[in-house]
């Protein structure tokens, strides 16, 4: 997928567009602080701003994402900072953690059922007694409101950068939408425009609700953001606090 490899190091400006990464920031830093959290994974961490944010704030954080582009370029910004190319379907660590993140949607890419309840097997196993789990996804109310067929382009230009947008509803269970991207901008090697598509799944609360049960977490807290707004089943995301259950 071109977003992680050739556009790399444009990722985390296009990603980070409708998005304030400092409350996200503060939102983690407050619920570790009340929790006594200091050892995070961010699983899927592209190219690394939120493990770098975290470790300036003084938490042992590291990274883990597939892309060996997006971890060579999270190891270039970010130097000091500890990166690994993995796949989070199915890890295993050393040291347990005492909070796993995996925000902006990367679980959409784990279609199935199985490769879900194989990643929460891997994060069950990860965590630190009393450790969390924090969860972003695709809200699917909203898209599937819209119906079978194309949703309206979206576009933005951020500093010289153009993304342009569009989804497809493919199946409605488990519910699929086709991310066509088109970006631009000047200096790409060898083009000046890129195209990528991305299959992604999308949730209904009950149904991760469910899931998670399966996988072993109960839910503490459900959001439609990482910043921890109220959640709304209209918003395009769900945000899910999970805890270990009783063994």
């Amino acid at each position: 997928m071109k977003l992680y490899g050739a556009m790399s190091p444009h990722y985390f400006r296009f990603e980070s567009f409708g998005r304030s990464f400092e409350k996200e920031i503060e939102s983690i830093d407050r619920l570790c602080r009340s929790r006594n959290i200091n050892r995070i994974l961010d699983l899927g961490c592209g190219t690394g701003e939120h493990v770098n944010a975290l470790s300036r704030l003084g938490f042992d954080a590291c990274g883990l994402d597939s892309s060996p582009d997006m971890i060579a370029e999270a190891k270039r910004r970010f130097p000091l900072s500890s990166f690994e190319q993995g796949d989070f379907r199915k890890f295993s660590t050393q040291v347990p953690f005492d909070l796993l993140i995996c925000l902006r949607g990367s679980l959409g890419y784990l279609h199935d059922d199985s490769s879900i309840l194989g990643f929460m097997k891997s994060a069950l196993s990860s965590l630190n007694p009393g450790g969390l789990l924090a969860l972003e996804i695709w809200n699917a109310n909203p898209i599937l409101k819209i119906g079978r067929g194309r949703i309206p382009s979206r576009g933005f230009r951020i500093g010289g950068l153009d993304r342009l947008r569009e989804f497809r509803l493919l199946r409605k269970k488990p519910a699929i939408v086709e991310l066509k991207l088109e970006f631009s901008a000047s200096g790409l090697a060898g083009s000046k425009s890129i195209s990528d598509t991305h299959n992604i799944r999308i949730f209904h609360l009950d149904e991760i609700v469910e899931l998670s049960a399966r996988g072993g977490f109960i839910v503490e807290n459900v959001y439609s953001g990482i910043s921890g707004e109220d959640f709304v089943s209209q918003k395009k995301a769900i945000v899910l606090i999970l805890r270990p259950g009783q063994p």
